[in-house]
């Protein structure tokens, strides 16, 4: 039976979170603040299984890799207790396929992109060595900022403490969205199962 779990954190300063160092571990990948000289080297980190950015059409021709996103966050906030990012933490269903957990995954993180306007690192990642076989998951890590053909602008709608697309009420709203996208996704690998 499959877990429906979704965690958001939001990635602050004020806890000594740097966006750069996070996309990098989340990634298993190589990332430079260019600001302090500091390099941040996940590469050697196993349990990868796919990544990409993720941006909204306001984006037009303008490709975001992972370097430049991150450190367009980080140059974006300017306080020392700045929010830089924010995870949405996903478990994936074992009854799942590979490529349907992607898909899977994928649909979250355009969901997020389209609702909040922001920019999406995600990353999908087998279980962990020595875990649950079962415990496949996403790390999906947004900017805090709408992403635009200019960069990062003003913050995006769930920063804010109150309105319809914040605060608790938008924790409540993204919990049923991701349960009714993990409803879909096993209803149709089961009609699958039973067509074939």
């Amino acid at each position: 039976m499959a877990i429906s779990h979704l965690r958001i954190t939001p990635l602050s300063r004020a806890h000594g979170v740097n966006a750069l160092q996070a996309a990098a571990r989340y990634a298993a990948a190589v990332l430079v603040d260019h600001r302090t000289g500091e390099r941040y080297d996940f590469s050697n980190d196993a349990g990868v299984v796919h990544q990409e950015i993720l941006t909204s059409r306001s984006c037009g021709l303008v490709v975001w890799d992972r370097q430049s996103l991150w450190t367009a966050a980080e140059q974006a906030e300017v306080r020392k207790d700045a929010r830089v990012a924010r995870e949405y933490q996903i478990a994936l269903p074992h009854e799942l396929s590979g490529t349907e957990r992607i898909e899977l995954a994928r649909r979250w993180g355009r969901f997020i992109v389209e609702r909040h306007g922001n920019g999406v690192d995600l990353t999908v990642r087998l279980p962990p060595v020595g875990g649950d076989p079962r415990n496949h998951y996403a790390i999906v890590m947004a900017t805090t900022r709408e992403l635009s053909a200019t960069g990062l602008d003003a913050k995006a709608c769930i920063e804010f403490p109150y309105g319809d697309q914040s605060g608790p009420k938008e924790y409540g709203f993204l919990q049923r969205q991701w349960k009714q996208f993990l409803h879909e996704a096993l209803l149709t690998t089961l009609s699958q199962q039973q067509v074939g």
